[in-house]
């Protein structure tokens, strides 16, 4: 998920291995089990559940909000996504898939801001054409407080391309486009 350079989500190189072969495993349980569906007492905000996509894939998925009898929302907590499912879509959550910490981590480029009083849907349009489902060298420059919940943190980080010959940083081409203007 990258919404804009102040709100994105990153994932740990060091788990990426461990992610890919839960998510197989996952996949293996929950498509050759059959579940009955959950009853909407037995589920409850903040637990964590497994949650069958619409992409057709079973996700961890943390409850943010119990909308209706019939509908949840959810925080997908290994990649960073929102959304609104139904409760037929949600199994209980197995201890085996418990044991990885999640891995979407909430971000920011550190030391820039808008050029404006806001990312512009253009520099918003820019910044996911850059990074999305790529991989980056990342140094962590800050860390603060989630805004939207303090009782996460989100991390400020200095994003390298290294794909190509020369290194890019992703907050100094912001700038370069006069897209961002640098805080620090």
């Amino acid at each position: 998920m990258a919404a804009n350079p102040g709100n994105f989500t990153v994932q740990p190189y060091k788990d990426e291995l461990r992610l890919e072969k839960m998510m197989v495993d996952m996949q293996i349980q929950y498509m050759q089990q059959k579940y009955s569906h959950p009853m909407p007492d037995s589920i409850h905000e903040g637990g964590l559940y497994a949650a069958l996509h619409h992409d057709g894939y079973w996700y961890r998925v943390c409850v943010s909000n119990i909308i209706s009898g019939s509908s949840v929302s959810v925080y997908f907590c290994d990649y960073g996504d929102l959304s609104i499912l139904p409760l037929d879509k949600l199994q209980p959550l197995t201890s085996q898939f418990k044991e990885l910490p999640y891995q979407a981590i909430k971000a920011k480029l550190a030391g820039i801001q808008p050029k404006h009083s806001d990312w512009s849907i253009e520099d918003c349009d820019m910044f996911q054409e850059l990074v999305v489902e790529r991989e980056f060298v990342s140094v962590i420059m800050e860390t603060s407080p989630d805004l939207l919940n303090p009782t996460d943190m989100v991390i400020g980080l200095k994003l390298i391309d290294t794909s190509g010959k020369d290194d890019i940083c992703i907050d100094e081409l912001l700038i370069s486009q006069d897209r961002a203007i640098r805080t620090m």
